[in-house]
């Protein structure tokens, strides 16, 4: 990451000289001051590189060690060592995160006055049970240097997939650190939020034209979006926590998937076996050949867990596909000046434009963000271009049937006109030649005429039997072909029903991993319930935990809405969480609340679009003291109940009528309202679903009725209490629909 010259100092180092073990060696200190913004470490970084892979870390102390700046290029077959000197000059202990790079394995050992004080384990390969810092795909460490001393880390680090040793050392505050990721999860939910709905758009647009290009797109984009959240770690970091070489198995898979589906796309869009024969059938032979290869090479990867192999052929197909096939498809359409598709060039170029600026970026500097931020927004303007164009093109497929129709429709009528004439003209010479033979065999034409009246009344007979025969056939080839119609349709919604519910699926899978986890909160609080219940598969309500400075801030909000447009405010509200409590550092409930409002306004514009969505919440403090402990209280529309063991009443605590985010009487205040409460107490919080759900005769459970339960339970267990609650719901609500989310949370102190 580059430094910011503008707001951080830059931090010099020094070289001292140490000897050890009777050999002279050259190591070098790191002065820790302190840091106010990422730094390098490649020069005070010093390697050892262990061919046998079996030495010790009391053998490799006693081995000599050369700069990092000094070494060629690591040998990702091969394990090494890592030594660095930190030098704290200060009266005040100094805390860091440590970077150490794209490694599989690291292990991690600090020293203190030649005495091993603590290992550590890091890596993309490691479970986040076994590391302290579950962030990146990379190898990261905590280090703690003491006030007025000098301290020595030594970290043996290695591959096992073929990868390249990716050592770039970085050194960050906790702060820097922190606000990095906030700002990457707010751009990856406003991005892939952006993509989830371009992809709904797509698929009902497809199910509504059955244009294939619609639904190739989407596919491409899902894929897409997927293969980003592999890359960007958001998977590893949640779903894929024990197991995080699953990430990368799930990165490769979707890599050929997502370049099948943008071939697949670009054949049906520019309609190429027609319009351009020759590329058609260069696609065709890529698709059976190039993607299959590339699919069995991913199968082998994992199956070797050679991983290094695969990303070789990635720059490949990415070396046909971007930087060979788009810019000569896109000379071919310029020079032939086919209008319909320049939207598809000006989204190619634009990508390839965008791509070449991450290369830019991330040659510059490898750490940078910005790099994949810049190709991710170039896939987005893509998307919204290929969707633009197909529409576009829609249209004109539809403005030229209809021409091709009326042109048909005039092209019958003339020949009606002439087909017409020629019976009239044939008539009349056919009446002249009757009239001419009647003059000369009158009695036989007498004797005709009879014949051919009976012949005539025959015929008309015989004709209206032809066309009733003719139109019971026509209604029964429309019968056939309507039964056929209706069952594709039928197949099409069954199809269009399973990718929904799939879609959903995935976001509430989604959702729940960023909920906290179940050990954390029961590493918080000894005895207690969570009633979680949302109406549409995601939740619009949400809760969530956070401990700091002995004290343990619990949040449950209700968010504008339910299902997916609720599961997006609970993600933007997480977020924002996340900024004012841990990157900000704000401890205060009401402050805490009055921040929430203010970003929710910012973030959603609220001023400039009259968008009122926001949400409904209650922020308690719990602050354990001698025999008792502190509840401090603040609510947005929401209340608190709670029991208190030492008068074995149940009272209730009123927040302020204000909401979250929206048009509000800025007058009112949030106000913090405390109280302290012994041990055994217990405290009710949650969203208004639970007291709102109505009976089969649209009677609400009532504010009232839920107090009177919660009195009659307050000396059951946690547990024994959830179960009645529920029971309690499920009685209540017999012969009817849940009709909002509902959680309801009780914490025994």
């Amino acid at each position: 990451m580059q430094k910011n010259n503008l707001y951080y100092p830059f931090i010099f180092f020094v070289f001292l000289s140490l000897y050890s073990t009777n050999r002279s060696i050259a190591q070098i200190n790191y002065n820790a001051t302190t840091l106010n913004t990422p730094i390098s470490l490649e020069h005070y970084i010093e390697i050892f590189e262990d061919t046998t892979a079996q030495m010790s870390l009391e053998q490799v102390k006693n081995n000599t060690f050369s700069p990092m700046s000094a070494q060629q290029k690591l040998n990702e077959q091969h394990v090494y060592w890592g030594r660095v000197r930190f030098k704290n000059t200060t009266d005040y202990d100094q805390h860091y995160v440590f970077y150490i790079g794209a490694i599989n394995y690291v292990d991690f050992y600090t020293f203190e006055n030649n005495q091993l004080i603590k290992t550590e384990k890091a890596g993309r390969l490691v479970s986040s049970e076994q590391k302290e810092i579950n962030r990146e795909r990379s190898a990261q460490v905590l280090l703690n240097v003491k006030k007025n001393s000098t301290q020595t880390y030594y970290f043996k680090f290695w591959n096992v997939d073929a990868r390249t040793l990716e050592l770039k050392p970085m050194l960050y505050n906790n702060m820097d650190w922190e606000k990095q990721f906030a700002q990457r999860n707010l751009f990856l939910g406003l991005f892939h939020g952006i993509l989830l709905l371009l992809v709904f758009y797509q698929l009902a647009a497809f199910f509504y034209t059955s244009q294939w290009s619609y639904w190739h797109l989407a596919m491409y984009m899902l894929s897409f979006s997927l293969y980003s959240l592999t890359i960007q770690s958001l998977l590893s970091e949640t779903l894929f926590q024990s197991v995080p070489a699953l990430n990368e198995y799930v990165m490769m898979s979707l890599f050929p998937l997502m370049g099948h589906f943008y071939l697949l796309f670009t054949m049906h869009f520019l309609r190429t076996k027609a319009q351009y024969p020759t590329w058609h059938r260069i696609f065709t032979l890529f698709l059976y050949l190039f993607i299959p290869l590339l699919t069995l090479i991913s199968l082998s990867s994992i199956i070797t867990t050679k991983l290094g192999w695969f990303l070789n052929y990635i720059r490949l197909y990415y070396l046909v596909l971007v930087i060979l096939f788009t810019p000569f498809l896109t000379m071919l359409i310029v020079r032939r000046k086919n209008n319909e598709n320049d939207l598809f060039i000006i989204a190619n170029v634009q990508l390839t434009v965008m791509v070449l600026i991450q290369l830019f970026i991330t040659f510059q500097n490898e750490s940078s963000r910005l790099g994949m931020g810049t190709a991710n927004a170039g896939v987005v303007i893509q998307n919204i271009i290929f969707t633009i164009a197909i529409a576009r093109n829609v249209q004109i497929l539809e403005a030229k049937r209809k021409k091709t129709q009326e042109e048909n429709f005039r092209i019958i009528a003339e020949q009606k006109e002439v087909l017409e004439q020629t019976v009239l003209e044939r008539t009349q010479d056919i009446l002249e030649r009757n009239a001419e033979l009647k003059q000369q065999q009158e009695e036989i034409l007498t004797q005709r005429d009879f014949i051919e009246q009976k012949n005539q009344q025959l015929n008309k007979q015989n004709d209206r039997l032809v066309s009733s025969e003719s139109i019971l056939r026509k209604y029964l080839e429309k019968l056939k072909e309507s039964e056929l119609a209706l069952k594709k349709t039928n197949e099409e919604l069954k199809a269009t029903t399973h990718q929904i519910q799939s879609s959903i699926r995935s976001a509430q899978t989604i959702q729940q991993a960023t909920l906290p986890h179940k050990a954390k909160i029961q590493k918080l609080f000894d005895d207690y319930f969570i009633i979680y219940k949302p109406k549409d598969v995601v939740s619009g309500d949400f809760y969530w935990v956070s401990q700091h400075n002995h004290k343990t801030l619990l949040i449950a909000a209700d968010c504008t809405g339910h299902g997916v447009p609720g599961a997006f405010m609970t993600l933007i509200a997480t977020n924002l969480l996340d900024k004012i409590i841990r990157i900000w550092q704000i401890e205060d409930p009401a402050e805490i609340l009055t921040q929430l409002h203010q970003e929710v306004q910012t973030v959603l514009r609220q001023k400039e679009t009259n968008n009122n969505n926001g949400m409904d919440i209650t922020v308690l403090q719990i602050q354990p003291q001698e025999r008792q402990s502190m509840v401090t209280f603040v609510g947005a529309k929401q209340n608190l109940f709670y029991f208190d063991s030492q008068t074995k009443t149940l009272d209730e605590l009123k927040g302020t009528r204000k909401s979250i985010g929206g048009e509000q009487n800025e007058e009112k205040i949030f106000e913090n309202q405390q109280i302290h409460l012994s041990k055994g107490s217990i405290l009710y919080i949650g969203s208004d679903g639970l007291e709102d759900q109505n009976d089969y005769k649209r009677r609400r459970l009532g504010r009232d009725k839920l107090r009177k339960v919660i009195e009659e339970l307050t000396h059951l267990p946690m547990q024994e209490q959830q179960t009645e609650i529920e029971a309690m719901l499920k009685n209540h609500m017999e012969g009817t629909e849940q009709r909002d989310d509902i959680l309801w949370i009780g914490i025994k102190l």
